[in-house]
């Protein structure tokens, strides 16, 4: 797209041609409209040369795949996704179609990639660091509760990344004196139940993965914060996207009882 884009397409010569963009990701994340707003400054006009379908999955990371076809069956020129299960299912959609990964935690461990000097295949795009992420959330999370004993990590079905999270996480919690549990929940059909099983699990604090399932602040993540406020229970959670911050940045963990929040 970069290349084709040096050539001013917005000129008479490429005005026969619309360009498929395939999305798969969150619905209203900041990143996809600064990508979009960034294309149409090197002249790709949406409803002129350039056209945008868009994919989510509302926070079900079952349905990546099935809508990860879809946007190969539409035949796209381009697909751009967003998170571990997104990319996942895009390359397992196809070989041919070029992928653009706009944010993923670690495309090398998780196979979608054989390094990141040399992608290789169809997929290439950003990485985001979120595994040193979720070890130093845990580190702020330790000094911020004193005496703390048992750690709670959050992460949601049909996401690698989240497995990965609590599996490489573990052993970084244990060797700080304290004991982990993941729990992982359907966020769009059984996050009541989730919760609840946090609950019974009984922890000093919550770590949220860096899941792009989570995005939804009206539907989940605003409800996971009132639970955590109405538990007193201390929680870190990576800041959405959606909300115009990157999924690379670290903040602070926060202590929702006391944040009022």
């Amino acid at each position: 797209m970069q290349s084709a884009a040096a050539t001013h397409p917005a000129d008479g010569s490429r005005a026969a041609k619309v360009y498929r963009v395939g999305v798969l990701a969150p619905e209203g994340m900041r990143a996809i409209e600064i990508f979009r707003e960034r294309l149409a400054q090197l002249g790709w006009i949406e409803g002129r040369n350039i056209r945008f379908d868009y994919r989510s999955t509302g926070g079900d990371d079952t349905r990546q795949s099935a809508l990860a076809a879809e946007l190969v069956t539409l035949r796209v020129d381009l697909i751009l996704t967003w998170g571990t299960p997104a990319t996942l299912a895009a390359k397992q959609a196809t070989s041919t179609i070029p992928i653009v990964m706009g944010s993923i935690g670690d495309p090398v461990t998780v196979g979608v990639v054989s390094n990141l000097a040399h992608p290789g295949g169809n997929v290439t795009g950003f990485v985001s660091q979120a595994f040193l992420i979720e070890e130093k959330r845990f580190e702020l999370l330790h000094e911020l509760v004193p005496g703390m004993t048992r750690v709670v990590m959050l992460g949601n079905i049909g996401n690698l990344y989240a497995d990965l999270a609590m599996k490489r996480l573990e052993p970084l919690v244990e060797a700080a004196g304290v004991k982990f549990q993941g729990v992982k929940i359907d966020p769009v059909n059984g996050l009541e139940n989730g919760l609840d099983a946090v609950l019974r699990a009984r922890p000093d604090g919550v770590l949220v993965a860096a899941a792009p399932a989570f995005y939804n602040f009206v539907r989940i993540s605003q409800p996971i914060i009132a639970f955590m406020a109405a538990n007193r229970l201390p929680a870190s959670s990576n800041p959405s996207p959606s909300s115009g911050e990157s999924s690379s940045r670290s903040t602070a963990p926060v202590n929702l009882s006391r944040a009022g929040v």
